[in-house]
């Protein structure tokens, strides 16, 4: 394949429209490239007509031949975004890109820990490359180009507040993302208690920015809401147990010890401060979780 006809491979051209064969329209590149067009991917204010030139997106099939676009993809070989994982394999991450045929992740762009790797429904940072075989691929956004992109904070506006982002780099230091609006986030590793999901959907509390205005973050509640031993033992059986559990501080001495391992004392202690901090609910014989509780969820 010649240079000029991979230049025009995952951009935007306008290409000469020289026939109709069937529901398929031939096109002409502006270095002489055959390229098809199906009718279902022309947008409805354009009635194609042979001889003239219209804007397109170019791009390969599965067996490299050029194809044609009018809908135009949400990322492109000089553009990022985020688009949505469709599964996860050994190959790597499947993703939507706004296309007639999805596009891939390879493995080797992906962490090594495949714990980490996203499943369906997350969303990654990425851009279109094409290889040296007009092979088109999707590409994590790398550090370079975020710095280039995200949105700086320099003061304390965003202080305490609860933000959505997701990871575009997992580092042991720490998890490095990315919001819609376009905040660069940084959560060290002492602030978290697992390490999220590469494009995960997750909530950050800010703590602080640096002089760049890159936003720190954390992943643990305030300190006044952190749960002691016996609160986190009471918090999880209740997730276990979908969010009730029949005890409540009239209960028993003996029940409380047979299936928390706890002292009445200590249980009244753990459910009060859980339901200070707005965890749970203490009803008549239950308790059971608040949506704030279920929030703390560890997904």
């Amino acid at each position: 394949m010649a240079q000029d006809e991979k230049d025009i491979v995952g951009s935007i051209e306008f290409l000469e429209v020289v026939g109709l064969e069937g529901s398929t329209y031939k096109l002409q590149g502006p270095n002489g490239e055959e390229v098809k067009l199906n009718q279902s991917e022309i947008s409805e204010e354009d009635e194609l007509q042979v001889g003239e030139e219209y804007s397109f997106f170019i791009y390969p099939n599965r067996s490299g031949a050029l194809f044609a676009t009018q809908n135009m993809p949400d990322i492109t070989t000089d553009k990022y975004d985020f688009v949505k994982v469709l599964k996860t394999d050994r190959d790597g991450a499947h993703v939507d890109v706004g296309l007639p045929r999805e596009v891939l992740i390879p493995w080797e762009d992906l962490p090594k820990v495949k714990e980490v790797w996203p499943t369906q429904g997350d969303e990654l940072f990425v851009t279109l490359r094409i290889d040296r075989d007009n092979n088109m691929f999707a590409r994590l956004a790398t550090e370079t180009i975020v710095e280039q992109m995200y949105t700086p904070v320099f003061d304390d506006e965003m202080k305490n507040k609860v933000v959505e982002a997701r990871p575009y780099r997992l580092l042991r230091i720490g998890s490095f993302l990315l919001s819609k609006e376009g905040y660069k986030i940084f959560v060290h590793e002492s602030e978290r208690k697992a390490e999220p999901r590469l494009g995960e959907n997750v909530n950050v509390r800010i703590i602080g920015h640096n002089e760049k205005g890159e936003l720190n973050g954390s992943f643990l509640p305030f300190a006044h809401e952190r749960l002691d031993d016996d609160g986190q033992h009471i918090f999880n059986l209740l997730v276990e147990y979908d969010g009730e559990l029949p005890f409540s501080d009239k209960s028993s001495p003996d029940a409380i010890k047979e299936v928390f391992n706890m002292s009445k004392g200590a249980f009244k202690r753990a459910i009060g401060h859980l339901y200070k901090n707005k965890i749970i609910t203490i009803e008549s014989g239950k308790i059971a979780l608040t949506q704030k509780g279920w929030n703390r969820v560890e997904k």
